[in-house]
Formats: C-alpha cells, structure tokens, sequence
C-alpha cells in the first residue's frame, strides 16, 4: 500500500513538472554538446599551423631602402589637382 502511494505521488509530480524536466533536459544536453564543440575546437586553433615555423630576416640591402624612404611626417610634395570639369548632369 505504501509503494502504490509513492508511486502516485510519482505520477502526480511527473504529470505536472513533465515539461520543465523535458525542457531543463535539453537544455543540460544542449550545453554538454556547446562545451564539447568548445573543446575541440580550442584544442585544433591552439595546436600551431605550421611545426616548423620560419624566421623572416631582412638582408642590409633592404634595411636601406626602407631607410630612404621619405616619413609621413614630410609634406614636402605638391599634389596637383586636376582641373575642373563640367558636370554631365546641368544642362
């Protein structure tokens, strides 16, 4: 007689909360599916591209050159605007 009350009480309290158990359940297996895909993922990007990465070195030729370029800050140069045109669009 006990068994079959608890057993109501059971059925009672699944037949009330059976959608936010259902709906909390999806919810848990969703995050485990997004945390799992979080792993993964972190784990390929955090591998490095390429095991034998190179070294890039600039020979004195081209530290040169780069040295002779002119800086922003010279405003030494003349911009010549071309001259005006007729708009296509008056008549």
């Amino acid at each position: 007689m006990k068994n079959s009350l608890n057993l109501t009480q059971l059925n009672k309290f699944l037949g009330t909360h059976h959608i936010s158990i259902y709906v909390v359940t999806i919810a848990l297996i969703f995050a485990g599916v997004v945390f799992s895909y979080y792993q993964i993922i972190d784990q390929i990007l955090g591998q490095p591209a390429s095991p034998n990465e190179e070294t890039i070195t600039f020979d004195k030729e081209t530290i040169e050159k780069v040295e002779q370029l002119h800086p922003s800050e010279d405003n030494q140069t003349e911009i010549d605007l071309p001259a005006s045109r007729p708009s296509p669009f008056t008549e």
